[in-house]
């Protein structure tokens, strides 16, 4: 289970987090949005320190854009990565078809991060067989120890996924 510092994350964000338990995180936002995060160990990727970003929406209210929610998820992220070892997957729903967005937006909120030149970002669009896109995300440090292992076995596992059945 990853133990976040709420006391830095907090010092850092607009959102005040608190720690609810088992892993979990939560926040409210000043449109009555109400967001829950967890760090969940990945089994996409086989290295010990990966996990994969959770974020949910815990009332389901549409969320506007909000410049605060992206200052708190990075802080968040920022905070996750004090651990140089870890590496980090985001999966994006498919539940609303809303995936594609999503993606988008991850994208461009780390984008706008000023560490972003120390981290690794690499974006995915896999179509599944059920021809629905999926979009993912893969986040580590370059001084990652386990860097190499980490790209490799990503880029296997994709090769995998993208390959037919015969």
């Amino acid at each position: 289970m990853v133990k976040l510092n709420v006391e830095r994350i907090n010092s850092a964000s607009p959102y005040k987090i608190e720690d609810v338990g088992n892993g979990y995180y939560a926040f409210n936002t000043d449109y009555g949005v109400k967001y829950t995060i967890k760090f969940k160990e990945d089994f996409i990727l086989s290295t010990e320190n990966s996990f994969e970003f959770v974020l949910i929406n815990t009332n389901e209210k549409p969320s506007p854009l909000d410049k605060k929610l992206r200052n708190t998820i990075t802080a968040i992220i920022l905070d996750f990565f004090q651990d140089h070892k870890r590496t980090m997957l985001y999966i994006c729903s498919t539940s609303d078809g809303k995936q594609k967005a999503r993606n988008r937006l991850f994208k461009t909120w780390f984008d706008s991060e000023q560490d972003k030149e120390n981290f690794i970002f690499s974006h995915y669009e896999l179509k599944d067989e059920d021809g629905t896109w999926n979009y993912a995300a893969i986040i580590t440090r370059y001084d990652n120890p386990e860097f190499i292992q980490v790209m490799t076995e990503l880029k296997e596992t994709l090769l995998l996924l993208n390959s037919k059945p015969e």
